[in-house]
């Protein structure tokens, strides 16, 4: 039971709190006149924590397994191409300085993610 209702809060925070997240950002973007490539980038943002949200509702199965691999290896590569492509501009806006961190701070929100999953799996008894 409590399975099934953590799945179902989870599914819910990914499927309807996540894209009502992201249609307000995509409106103030709107407001600010902001570059067309920050919806890209938000888009990549919003995509990879509703990723991480969906993986730990499907866990443990085959799904999650491939998520956490996709959001591991794609979804790390496509942050870290929006950070770099943001950063080649010159005048920032507070939408480009958020995506900057977010995009850099992914790869290290993933190795402690890592680093975690590593000592509770050796705390495991074999």
């Amino acid at each position: 039971m409590y399975n099934s209702v953590l799945t179902l809060i989870l599914l819910a925070i990914a499927g309807v709190v996540l894209l009502g997240g992201y249609v307000a950002v995509c409106r103030w973007l709107v407001k600010g006149q902001a570059w067309g490539f920050l919806y890209v980038a938000y888009f990549v943002l919003f995509g990879t924590v509703g990723g991480w949200v969906f993986t730990f509702a499907m866990s443990p199965s085959g799904v999650a397994a491939m998520s956490a691999m996709f959001l591991s290896t794609v979804a790390l590569a496509a942050c870290l191409i929006c950070a770099i492509v943001v950063s080649s501009r010159e005048k920032k806006s507070r939408a480009e300085w958020i995506i900057l961190a977010a995009g850099c701070s992914y790869p290290i929100c993933l190795g402690v993610m890592v680093g975690i999953g590593f000592l509770l799996d050796s705390r495991l008894p074999s």
